[in-house]
């Protein structure tokens, strides 16, 4: 190690002679602390053995580099023009590791058989002793053949804070096994990038160009850098791999020096992107919307660079809402023919786009536009000063923005999470937990699902509540809607219309051996697999005639086609109200009215009263089938008599004795429970799952 040590503290002399009149030089500077250089250096000296010794000592070193631009000094031509600054680099923060491993081994007679190191160590400290850069600020620079444009150097500072320890495991012949441990410093290995400037300088600022030698840069380091290294664009990069030949016996043979750096200029600038405003929803259909994005320089409103952002991981769900649309284009895109803007183009990835303003500014502004109700994506952005390029960050250091406001990122927007309290649930939950006290919570309708939301029978979209269930209903003949369910069951009934599902199951005139299409009537169709938990199905109710249904002995005023293999719309086929019947026997039991003269003692007006009103609580009894509600037991007429799925007298209704059944009855006992055991209206179920 002394060969080696003795050489370097020599350079290190030689050089602080040749450099000090130009650190003297720079006395009357200013400052220009905001621009910076980032990067890494990354050093490796080999020491080679010389016979007997054999093996190499290797230590590499990786430095963080953080410098700053601090002071300038101007160079003037012979009639004062300013032709050039030399600028001096200072450390601001650079980091260090190293580590030192390698075997000597001594052959023939000795003592000492093995030398074995080993150490490792990191730190923080000033890695860089001196490093100045030229830039030529005149087409007509007298300099341009003796420094050209950028021309730059760099050399290792010293100092104890720059080292770590080692230990030499020494190995002895005379003795097998007997060994001694060794600690030492291991100060960082030397770099020297680029030739060095140099020249008969005096302490003023500014210096002329006369002043300057024609060796200026003539200072080769050959144990290092032999070149002039010029920067390109906004980099200080390159390498060198040069060798000492020291010829000692016993000692060293040579030190090979290794050396590459990639080290990128910066201007202290944080550009920032702003979110979305929160209130800001996506739309589809004809109700596509768009929504600006601002970034800018905020540090210096005098700073102007050309700005990029790129969309990314945008959604490309089918249609633009869960049962309306087709096509699975991308729900997001940057808004055509954007003023400033270049045309768009594709990023690197399916779902990303790239746009570029056509002029540098301090601020810009693009647009972004949605065709889906539930669409997302993100966005981030870049500007480049100086041609060096800056990412943009949030307000809270994140590297993108997403489309809409979503911080917890499910691909909800947080405004309608918290309109509706379900900012903490993912986009699976289904806990709809009203009406309360029914069979299950939910109704088979994902929070993102009913976030993107469903076109209603007018065709006009709808976000859904994610606090109610919501029932499905493809009510042609305006059934459901005219018997009030909603208001019985506490369901939210939203009617579809001839597009909003699958389609109708198809037609059967008998409930025996039913089987049921589960592809048909699905209302959550255009779903690309996210946030869908179950093919949640429609009731499909309407006005039939008996005649066309094949059953079995007793009369009914409706039916439901169902398999009974689950307690949800998903098992039944159609729901099914019988008018005929209905009218036939509302006339047969009118007829116990009539008088002497075999007239109707009630008015047509009251007896059509009485067939709508059945129509009614046929509607109701039917879809508490549809819904997964049985008929009461033992006694199908037994239990609560307001309750629509009791079996009921219609002449005792007729004759005033019982009032029209208008409530899903929520006792349980002997007289009025289901065949389960349980209340009608704790049976009820709308989630398929």
């Amino acid at each position: 190690m002394g060969d080696i040590k003795d050489y370097m503290a020599r350079k290190v002399i030689i050089l602080i002679i040749s450099l000090i009149t130009f650190l003297i030089f720079s006395a009357s500077l200013y400052a220009q602390d905001e621009i910076k250089w980032e990067g890494t250096i990354n050093v490796t000296q080999i020491e080679v053995g010389a016979y007997p010794k054999v093996g190499e000592r290797i230590t590499n070193w990786n430095i963080n580099v953080k410098w700053e631009e601090v002071e300038r000094v101007d160079v003037q031509d012979g009639d004062g023009n300013l032709v050039g600054q030399f600028v001096r680099l200072q450390d601001d923060g650079s980091t260090w590791s190293g580590e030192q491993s390698g075997t000597f081994i001594t052959e023939g007679v000795g003592t000492l058989a093995e030398e074995i190191y080993s150490g490792e160590g990191s730190g923080y400290g000033n890695v860089i002793y001196m490093g100045w850069i030229y830039y030529s600020l005149s087409e007509n620079d007298p300099l341009a053949k003796i420094i050209p444009n950028g021309t730059y150097f760099f050399l290792k500072n010293s100092g104890s804070d720059l080292s770590f320890n080692t230990t030499c495991t020494h190995n002895y012949y005379w003795s097998e096994g007997s060994s001694t441990n060794l600690t030492s410093s291991v100060a960082m290995a030397g770099f020297f990038v680029g030739k060095m400037f140099a020249g008969p300088y005096e302490t003023k600022n500014p210096v002329k160009v006369e002043e300057i030698s024609s060796d200026f840069i003539s200072y080769d380091m050959l144990a290092f850098d032999t070149q002039a290294r010029v920067i390109v664009d906004g980099k200080m990069s390159g390498n060198y791999d040069n060798s000492i030949q020291m010829k000692s016996p016993g000692g060293l043979d040579h030190i090979r020096n290794i050396c590459s750096w990639d080290i990128k200029k910066g201007l202290d600038i944080h550009p920032i992107i702003r979110k979305v405003e929160k209130s800001w929803l996506p739309m589809g259909g004809e109700e596509e919307n768009t929504v600006s994005i601002t970034a800018e320089i905020e540090e210096d409103k005098n700073l102007a660079g050309k700005w990029e952002f790129t969309l990314y991981k945008v959604s490309n769900e089918k249609g633009y809402c869960l049962n309306s649309g087709e096509g699975e284009e991308y729900d997001l895109e940057f808004v055509n023919n954007q003023e400033g803007f270049i045309e768009t183009k594709d990023g690197e990835k399916d779902g990303e786009w790239i746009i570029e303003t056509t002029e540098t500014s301090n601020k810009a502004v693009v647009a972004i536009q949605s065709h889906d109700y539930g669409a997302w994506g993100k966005l981030k952005a870049r500007v480049s000063v100086d041609g060096i390029w800056y990412e943009c960050k949030t307000e809270n250091g994140d590297d993108y923005i997403t489309v809409p406001f979503d911080e917890d990122e499910d691909r909800i927007a947080d405004y309608w999470e918290e309109q509706y309290d379900v900012y903490d649930k993912d986009e699976n939950w289904d806990e709809d937990p009203k009406p309360s006290g029914q069979n299950s919570n939910g109704d088979g309708i994902s929070l993102y699902e009913e976030y993107r939301g469903f076109e209603d029978e007018s065709y006009q979209h709808e976000r859904l509540n994610p606090q109610v269930k919501e029932l499905f209903v493809r009510d042609e003949d305006g059934l459901v809607a005219q018997s009030g369910f909603d208001v019985v069951s506490g369901l939210r009934v939203f009617y579809i219309g001839e597009d909003g599902w699958t389609g109708a199951d198809e037609w059967s005139d008998s409930f025996y051996r039913l089987t049921v299409d589960s592809e048909k009537r699905v209302v959550n169709f255009n779903t690309s697999g996210f946030g869908h938990i179950v093919d949640q199905h429609a009731l499909h109710v309407v006005m039939k005639e008996k005649g066309e249904i094949i059953l079995k002995g007793e009369d009914s005023y409706g039916c439901v086609f169902s398999t009974l293999d689950s307690r949800s719309p998903a098992s039944t086929k159609y729901v099914a109200v019988f008018d005929d019947e209905i009218v036939k026997e509302c006339r047969k039991t009118v007829e116990l009215e009539m008088d002497m003269d075999d007239e109707f003692v009630l008015t047509n007006e009251e007896i059509e009263a009485i067939i709508e009103q059945l129509i009614i609580v046929t509607t109701l009894h039917e879809m508490g089938h549809g819904v997964g509600v049985e008929h009461h037991a033992p006694n199908p007429s037994g239990g609560d008599k307001m309750c629509v799925m009791r079996y009921f007298s219609l002449e005792d209704i007729v004759l005033g004795l019982a009032p029209w059944p208008s409530i899903f009855c929520r006792q349980t006992d002997y007289n009025n429970s289901s065949a389960s055991g349980k209340s009608c209206w704790s049976q009820i179920q709308v989630s398929d799952e």
